[in-house]
């Protein structure tokens, strides 16, 4: 069983070296100078990322004279900016072409955003606000390239106990084991728990295995009065609640 502790730890180790890392004078984006960045800012979504990338590698890092050429070949690369800050956390997908620096750069922006979605979560009913929630799973979910297993641990007013990783497992598959997960909920005497797993082919619908998986937890957890709330998929740009779709 994996731990939200380990990868929070590992996202640290990350970005300890960003000493080079910072912003402007007031501390805050301002607009891109440069003319070729600003002839490609236009209403379509993917010259906005990048303008907003260039942005962000030109006051991030000073020394980088010529922003536009880097933010180009990584969206070009990757499709979008929400694509390009979570291949930042891959080492040799960003790496091979592009300095230490500009990784750590994205790497930032990357955990600011993840940190911006968590601080939104915390203090209130989890379910209340399932656009607030989809967003965050999303966002640290959506372009995994394997499968990841989420489980969000609830207290009895669905406030945010531990919000931990469970199970890696390959481009299709990811095991989950019941009764690991029923110990860790006693452990943390969780009243009910939400499932989180990705699809990294970006189609969320359930397999199957899926929902067979799904029903097997949700009556092991009946046996000890816990509450399964949802299991949501998460797909590239797309999420699929089995809740809401009647399946569980």
């Amino acid at each position: 069983m994996g731990d939200a502790r380990q990868e929070t730890a590992g996202r640290d180790e990350q970005l300890a070296d960003a000493s080079f890392f910072r912003f402007g004078v007031e501390g805050a984006l301002q607009p891109v100078a440069d003319r070729a960045a600003q002839a490609h800012h236009t209403a379509e979504p993917e010259h906005d990322d990048l303008t907003l990338l260039a942005a962000l590698l030109r006051h991030a890092l000073p020394r980088l004279t010529e922003p536009l050429a880097p933010a180009r070949q990584l969206l070009t690369a990757y499709g979008s900016l929400p694509a390009v800050l979570f291949a930042a956390e891959r080492v040799t997908a960003v790496a091979a072409a592009q300095s230490d620096p500009v990784r750590v750069a994205l790497l930032l922006a990357r955990e600011v955003v993840l940190r911006i979605h968590r601080a939104r979560l915390h203090d209130r009913p989890l379910l209340a606000s399932r656009e607030q929630l989809h967003a965050y799973l999303g966002a640290v979910m959506g372009y995994r390239k394997t499968e990841q297993i989420r489980v969000l641990f609830l207290d009895a007013e669905q406030r945010l106990l531990r919000d931990e990783v469970t199970g890696h497992g390959t481009v299709d598959h990811a095991p989950i084991y019941p009764r690991e997960l029923m110990r860790r909920a006693l452990d943390l005497e969780a009243k009910g728990l939400l499932l989180v797993h990705n699809h990294p082919s970006g189609n969320p619908a359930p397999s199957d295995a899926d929902i067979v998986m799904t029903r097997r937890i949700v009556a092991a957890a009946s046996v000890l009065g816990l509450m399964v709330w949802d299991h949501v998929i998460v797909g590239e740009s797309r999420i699929f609640s089995m809740k809401e779709a009647g399946l569980l």
